[in-house]
Order: structure tokens, then C-alpha cells, then sequence
């Protein structure tokens, strides 16, 4: 007798990539689902996408709330399956609205939950731009590891909320933060960490789309900050626990999104001058506790790393060197001209 995933997708303002993802799931190979459709107070025509799905699928269920962000949503389609189930028979899945997933996507999840008898399986995932559904065989492969060792492996992995199988008691203490961003910084370490040992499948099954009008790749805002609250609270949680190796992951983590968060504000978002006096202070603190914990002649080379030879890499990438030269010779001009 196959077990119950519920499968919790918020939704908010994604007319455009709905259906794909909506289709994706429904295509699914492991067939005892139930969608939960979180619209978040869109505005667009997802509203009446989700009215329309529930009413062709009855393992297909919507929820209209106003809007209070991702993490609000994943804590609604939560309480949900806490009220429809017995914490030890069902599962919850979490997939964005505008990303998509494998036909075998749930199957080979529930597989290596039961294989490895872990509470708790994830999947690699591919980023991509294409609107297309990515469809190709996937041989079944996991490998069973530590939290720690997942970690260190593919932090990105284990610090995202989607792309994972978890037995439905692993929530009966957690929920999402609520009114944060990166809320999967400040959440999944918990639930990965409360295991003793986690199910890898390492195959690309959750195909992450690239939205370019996504929370996480719009004008920079001083809410982006709340990034470096979740990892600080990671290094704390891992230092407290002498997790050494997972430590040194966050730590590397917070020393490269302080000082990228210093380097936006400085280049692109010239009206939050005024945080700058403490994201530096941040980045310095990062970069100090990291020198305590592993040298500081190695936290000097991460600071040099991040600071220039990782930006300048990435630039020729895009562009020669003179290129560059004018362009930022230009937005300075710009910049001055619209004081």
C-alpha cells in the first residue's frame, strides 16, 4: 500500500509558469498525491489556474489567503496535512510554482526513504532557462550519509526547503519564519540536522527555472539581509553542536554573501548607503570569527577571493577589461548626474 505525499506548492503572481509545473506534478509516476495549491493574494491569473486545476483533478486542493510571503505559505499547506494525517503515514514535498520536476521525481524520493529507512530523502536539481519540460531515463542511485556529510558535499542541497522528501513528523515542531526571506537558510538545517542520517539521490530531478522576476533576483533590498541572519544562525547552531565541517561551510558562506551584500550596495543600490556602516561590520565580523576558528592567513585569502579575483573572473567572463573601464566610467556619470 503506497503512503500519502502531499505536495505543497505556493503560488503567487506565476500566470506564466503555472500549469507547466502544476502538469509536472500531476505526471507523476508515483500516483497516491495530493497538490495543495497555496495562492498567495496574486494579483494576476493564478487565481482562476488554481480554480481551474482543482476542478479537472480531485487529489488537487487550493487554499486563497492574502498575501504574506513564502513562508507563510508553506506554513499554511503545513497545518493542512497536520490535520488530514497521521504524522507517521504521510509525507510533505515542497516544489515553486515556477520551477517543474521528473516524472519519476516522487517516486525514486519515496524509494530511497524506504530503501535506506531514512525520514528524509533529496534529489539533485538542474538550473535551467528552458520553458520546456526536460524529460529524459533516469537510472535510480542514492547514497545514504550524515546531515554533516550532506552538507559538505552540496551545501545548496541541504540548505533548500524543495527538492525533498520528509516524513510529516519532521514538522511537527518547525514552521518557516515568518515575514523573512531566505527563510530556507534559517529552516531546513533544522530539519536535516534533527536526522541521523539522510537519503541523497544524485540525480538531477527538481529542475530550478531561472525567473528573472523571482523574490530572489529583483532590485536589491535591505530584506536580502535576512540571508545573513539564517546563516548566523546556522554557525551558531553548528557550534554548539561541534559540527566542525558544517561550521566551516556556513562560516565560508556568510564571509561570501556579507561581503556580496556590501559590494550591491556600494555598485547597485546607492540609496541604502546607509547600511553599509553595518553590513561592513558584518563581513568584518564574519571574517574575523572565521580567522579564529581556521586561520587567519586563510580567512586573509577568502577576503581577497571574494572581494576581487572571484568579481574580476566573472567579468571576463562577460566582457574585456576596457569594456568594463567604460561602462563603469558611464553609470558614474550617470550616477552624479541624477544626485
Amino acid at each position: 500500500m503506497q503512503e500519502k505525499i502531499y505536495v505543497i506548492i505556493p503560488v503567487y503572481n506565476v500566470e506564466k509558469y503555472l500549469e507547466r509545473c502544476i502538469n509536472s506534478v500531476h505526471n507523476q509516476t508515483y500516483k497516491k498525491v495530493e497538490v495543495i495549491l497555496i495562492d498567495d493574494g496574486s494579483s494576476d491569473a493564478s487565481p482562476l489556474l488554481c480554480d481551474k486545476y482543482s476542478e479537472i483533478y480531485n487529489n488537487i486542493s487550493v487554499i486563497h489567503q492574502k498575501n504574506g510571503g513564502l513562508s507563510v505559505a508553506r506554513n499554511t499547506g503545513i497545518e493542512y496535512v497536520l490535520k488530514q494525517e497521521d504524522l507517521n503515514n504521510s509525507y510533505i514535498n515542497f516544489v515553486d510554482s515556477d520551477d517543474y520536476v521528473h516524472p519519476y521525481y516522487l517516486e525514486y524520493l519515496m524509494r530511497a526513504i524506504k530503501e535506506s529507512k531514512c525520514n528524509i530523502s533529496c534529489c539533485y536539481y538542474s538550473v535551467t532557462e528552458k520553458n520546456e519540460l526536460e524529460i529524459s531515463e533516469m537510472n535510480f542511485q542514492y547514497e545514504c550519509m550524515t546531515p554533516e556529510q550532506l552538507w559538505v558535499k552540496n551545501r545548496s542541497n541541504g540548505l533548500l526547503a524543495w527538492g525533498k522528501l520528509y516524513r510529516t513528523e519532521c514538522f511537527k515542531e518547525i514552521r518557516y519564519p515568518v515575514g523573512k526571506i531566505y527563510e530556507d537558510e534559517a529552516t531546513t538545517y533544522k530539519l536535516i540536522f534533527a536526522e541521523e542520517k539522510i537519503a541523497y539521490i544524485t540525480i538531477p530531478l527538481y529542475y530550478y527555472f531561472i525567473n528573472y522576476a523571482s523574490i530572489s533576483r529583483n532590485e536589491w533590498k535591505p530584506c536580502r539581509l535576512d540571508q545573513l541572519d539564517g546563516l548566523e544562525q546556522q554557525i551558531e547552531f553548528f557550534r554548539q553542536n561541534q559540527y566542525k565541517l558544517a561550521l566551516e561551510k556556513s562560516m565560508d558562506g556568510l564571509c561570501y554573501h556579507a561581503l556580496l551584500s556590501l559590494r550591491y550596495i556600494e555598485v547597485l543600490s546607492p540609496k541604502y548607503d546607509d547600511l553599509k556602516k553595518g553590513v561592513r561590520r558584518r563581513c568584518e565580523n564574519a571574517l574575523i570569527a572565521y580567522g579564529k576558528e581556521f586561520g587567519y592567513a586563510r580567512a586573509v585569502r577568502k577576503w581577497f577571493n571574494y572581494r576581487y579575483l572571484k568579481r574580476f573572473k566573472k567579468m571576463l567572463e562577460r566582457e574585456s577589461i576596457f569594456t568594463c573601464f567604460a561602462r563603469k566610467v558611464k553609470e558614474k556619470l550617470v550616477y552624479k548626474k541624477n544626485m
